[in-house]
């Protein structure tokens, strides 16, 4: 075996997500493993969850009051026996060969931190979007306009050692810390890279993504702290897409308005275009949802059609194929209001 790999889980009253999360990172082959959970300040079954699996590879450690998503990475940093460190969200899945392939990946570049490619998946864990990564070239280059790392923090590993030299996540940051962190990373040197799909991103109603209001204030931290150029209304278009993948679709409209109308710069007719087939399709399927209507024999033949014709049918297909090996019974509380 390899080095060891520490993967830290934070986690907050999600122990109907984290027992499935947990799972996905056991299952982890060929990798002297050790996972630390850190529960900030649950107040839900968390503990029992961890302790159900009996695995000696896992540990719980715990704040007596919610500290925040950063400070609780931290902890595990702090707690980390690893020569590299990685982090999978308490609501993300992962390939069983996430870790090998990226320590391989990593020592083939000798890079001191890699990534892999994501898909979107919904309560059931069924594929509805996902596309291969940059490679790192063009990655390095993004990095000050938007975060092109897909699945965010539950896809990076980095070398501990590095961890130690650049500092922790940022703790007046939530949902950007991954970002701040991989720019830091970046001043480095460039990543490896891992083109499969290796991490799956749940969406669902309680995304800290979604905290709209919450992200933008922290997008202003970060660009007058690292002096990005911030691509807003890609930034905007992202988070339309997450809402509506929640069913949040008041908010997204008011997104996909501020994308065309306020952040006008890499807004065009086919931004307008791709944003307008979206709401349609979302709006579409909801209104199939609420008349209980199954889809018709023309709308069946659309559907396999624009799947046949999907540049990135094979990729999903790859990540369907580990997703239903680790398929649980569906837990209802997770499942999308919105489906495409």
């Amino acid at each position: 075996m390899g080095p060891q790999v520490t993967v830290v889980v934070p986690t907050h009253n999600r122990s109907r997500l984290l027992g499935l999360t947990l799972r996905s990172v056991l299952w982890q082959r060929e990798v002297d493993l050790e996972v630390v959970v850190v529960d900030d300040g649950s107040r839900d079954d968390t503990a029992a969850v961890v302790a159900g699996f009996g695995d000696g590879r896992l540990r719980l450690v715990r704040h007596d009051r919610p500290l925040g998503v950063s400070a609780a990475r931290n902890r595990g940093i702090a707690e980390a026996r690893g020569g590299w460190v990685g982090f999978c969200d308490d609501d993300d899945l992962w390939s069983p060969d996430k870790l090998l392939q990226q320590l391989h990946g990593a020592d083939a570049a000798g890079a001191e931190w890699v990534y892999g490619g994501a898909v979107f998946i919904d309560g059931l864990q069924r594929v509805h979007g996902g596309a291969p990564p940059p490679p790192p070239e063009a990655l390095m280059g993004f990095l000050v306009r938007w975060s092109p790392v897909p699945g965010g923090c539950s896809n990076v590993i980095v070398a501990h050692q590095v961890l130690r030299e650049t500092g922790p996540f940022a703790c007046e940051l939530g949902t950007l810390a991954d970002w701040d962190l991989w720019l830091r990373l970046a001043a480095r040197g460039a990543p490896a890279w891992v083109p499969r799909p290796l991490v799956a991103y749940r969406v669902h109603a309680s995304n800290m993504s979604l905290d709209v209001a919450q992200t933008l204030v922290e997008l202003d931290l970060l660009e007058a702290r690292h002096g990005l150029a911030v691509d807003r209304s890609r930034f905007d278009r992202y988070l339309a897409s997450l809402c509506l993948r929640s069913g949040r679709k008041g908010e997204a409209l008011r997104l996909l308005l501020r994308a065309a109308l306020v952040d006008r710069p890499g807004y065009g007719a086919a931004q307008a275009r791709a944003d307008a087939a979206m709401m349609l399709r979302f709006a579409r399927a909801g209104a199939r949802r609420r008349l209980r209507l199954a889809p018709s024999p023309r709308q069946r033949r659309r559907h396999e059609r624009e799947r046949l014709q999907d540049p990135n049918l094979a990729w999903k297909a790859e990540a369907q194929a580990w997703l239903d090996s680790l398929r649980d019974p569906p837990d209802r509380s997770t499942r999308l209001s919105t489906q495409v």
